[in-house]
């Protein structure tokens, strides 16, 4: 594998981790319509532009991969253009990361998913006296979703993986 492969595999990588993370700051916005629906309209527009937005951005990081090494050299420098890796083929380090995203999107978003149901239990139980507010639900929801896409992600690993490799 070349230093430049090498690089390509990482910002296909970045993409895809991209990819998760817009979709869940996304969702966490519009399960947040609810509380101010004056601005529905206005809400709407911001969600469809940031959309827009990171779509583009996602698709050019993913088309012009060659283009960002030349552009910020990352290539150059090396003492050779050979990354030894003895026996780890594209794929098997692909699937390591994969595993690594979605492990840590199970790990992270659970944790605080149990916290959340906990609070949730005790303010339905004794109301203001333990918590001072409310628990807000829709982190509950985006936490849920997190944890989907981990396992979607450990479950699909290698088909994900070749896919990126073959890109």
């Amino acid at each position: 594998m070349t230093k430049r492969d090498f690089f390509r595999i990482v910002i296909k990588l970045i993409a895809l981790n991209s990819i998760i993370a817009s979709f869940l700051a996304v969702a966490s916005q519009f399960l947040n319509l609810h509380l101010d629906s004056n601005f529905l309209l206005n809400i709407l527009g911001i969600g469809v532009l940031s959309i827009i937005f990171l779509t583009l951005f996602i698709y050019l990081i993913i088309t012009f991969t060659d283009q960002i090494i030349d552009f910020f050299k990352l290539d150059k420098g090396f003492d050779n253009d050979k990354v030894e890796i003895n026996s780890f083929s594209n794929v098997l380090i692909i699937k390591l990361i994969i595993i690594f995203i979605g492990g840590t999107l199970i790990s992270q978003n659970f944790a605080q998913l149990f916290v959340d149901i906990i609070n949730i239990f005790k303010f339905q139980a004794y109301g203001n006296l333990i918590l001072d507010k409310k628990p807000e639900m829709y982190w509950v929801h985006v936490r849920i979703v997190a944890i989907i896409f981990g396992i979607i992600l450990l479950s699909n690993t290698h088909k994900i993986a070749k896919y990126l490799d073959k890109k």
